[in-house]
């Protein structure tokens, strides 16, 4: 299999949220980027008009938190965590909040895309 096919390979079928770089480049992988490229695929099979595109394309609500945690040794920790309603037009959205010290914000933007 030629390269370039292997490497489109690996970023269809990158799993969600991972980290996962190509063998081109040592940069990460962007989920939420992957998440749109196969959004604006499907929209395009299913000849959605503009102005839905433009609504689906990105997430409806976000929020970004920080909460402060005094830890058993003293010390204050803030944690930062993330929640993303992607659509809510059909009714009630699935949605979840992330804390990882490793989370992104776009990561939980693909997340609730794929969840739509």
């Amino acid at each position: 299999m030629p390269d370039t096919q292997h490497t489109e390979l690996e970023k269809q079928n990158a799993i969600p949220g991972s980290a996962t770089t190509s063998r081109r480049s040592s940069k990460p992988l962007n989920s939420f980027q992957i998440a749109q490229a196969q959004f604006d695929k499907v929209a395009e099979y299913l000849a959605l008009d503009k102005p839905t595109k433009d609504l689906l394309r990105y997430p409806l609500r976000e929020y970004q938190f920080a909460i402060p945690v005094r830890m058993d040794y003293g010390k204050v920790r803030v944690f930062r965590g993330f929640r993303v309603q992607h659509n809510d037009a059909r009714g009630p959205g699935k949605g979840g909040i992330r804390f990882h010290p490793q989370e992104t914000i776009d990561t939980v933007r693909a997340l609730s895309m794929w969840m739509t």
